[in-house]
């Protein structure tokens, strides 16, 4: 029994950090060479139904899966009613952009039920100055930025910065917001 937890001890102090993350990353922090880059004409053609793996890189312990979700994106006549949102139809049709971010594990809460929003007066996600906001301007929320592309493919970064402040601890330093990359891989 003794040596049992012996090697159980050991296992935990020699493991490395990233061992303790959420979930081993299969989102690899480069793009492969496939994908071009994102161009900005053809926001219209990310409608659809996206597994996305956001991959923090702000954490003391190294890279780690931070979040994992279903991106469901739809292309909408009427402008949504967000307060501090400015949507801007597309060029292709004057259609916008919306959608609903459905958390997976552990990312349940309110702040994220923001985001699985599908009333289309009032989205969970909205692309808006080149960027797709997920849950609300000013408060909370992430922002995906779309970096590259394929038609089976999304790629980009990510911060949860509030779209409006800074966030400050309490001695007055600014804390770093999370941050890094995401996967995003077009279901049929």
């Amino acid at each position: 029994m003794r040596a049992r937890r012996l090697v159980l001890l050991l296992s935990l102090v020699l493991l490395p950090p990233a061992a303790f993350a959420q979930g081993a990353a299969s989102c690899p922090a480069t793009a492969p060479d496939a994908l071009a880059p994102f161009d900005s004409t053809k926001v219209a053609s990310l409608a659809g139904v996206y597994e996305v793996e956001l991959v923090d890189t702000t954490s003391l312990r190294g890279p780690s899966v931070k979040h994992r979700g279903r991106l469901t994106l739809w292309l909408q006549d009427t402008p949504p009613s967000r307060p501090g949102l400015t949507p801007r139809p597309l060029p292709s049709g004057g259609k916008l952009l919306a959608g609903a971010w459905d958390a997976q594990g552990a990312d349940t809460g309110s702040y994220w039920q923001r985001m699985a929003q599908r009333d289309h007066r009032s989205p969970g996600v909205i692309w808006t100055m080149g960027f797709l906001r997920l849950g609300d301007f000013g408060s909370s929320g992430l922002s995906l930025y779309v970096t590259a592309m394929s038609d089976t493919e999304l790629r980009g970064r990510w911060n949860s910065g509030s779209g409006m402040g800074v966030t400050v601890d309490f001695t007055g330093a600014r804390t770093p917001e999370s941050a890094g990359y995401y996967c995003a891989r077009r279901l049929p």
